[in-house]
């Protein structure tokens, strides 16, 4: 009789299928999908510093689970050359908001919800 699927990190956490998840998520929150449209400004409401977005995206996404040290990562990567607590302009959001979207939903924490 079948078994079912395996509940193991082992049959799903493979190199191949991360690096497939990673592609989804920066695909889906980039745009990228036919016949899928992303509205990714009410994830972070008001927010304009890197540090308040992903603290936004934290919340919004993963309840507020990110550790301390991912959201420094990724609000650093969004700020750029800039520091993590200066707003960003507006088209600068724009642009780096799908990448940054895509890094906290292709993070560990969010692979294990």
């Amino acid at each position: 009789p079948p078994t079912g699927y395996p509940d193991t990190a082992s049959a799903w956490l493979t190199a191949s299928n991360l690096l497939a998840r990673w592609a989804f998520v920066q695909a889906l929150a980039g745009g990228r999908i036919d016949g899928v449209k992303v509205n990714l400004a009410p994830l972070i409401g008001a927010a304009t510093t890197p540090e308040a977005i992903v603290a936004a995206l934290n919340q919004a996404l993963l309840d507020g689970s990110l550790p301390g040290t991912s959201r420094q990562a990724i609000a650093a990567s969004l700020a750029g050359s800039q520091a993590p607590t200066l707003p960003l302009a507006a088209a600068s959001l724009a642009q780096r908001l799908p990448a940054t979207v895509g890094l906290v939903l292709a993070c560990p924490d969010f692979q294990v919800k």
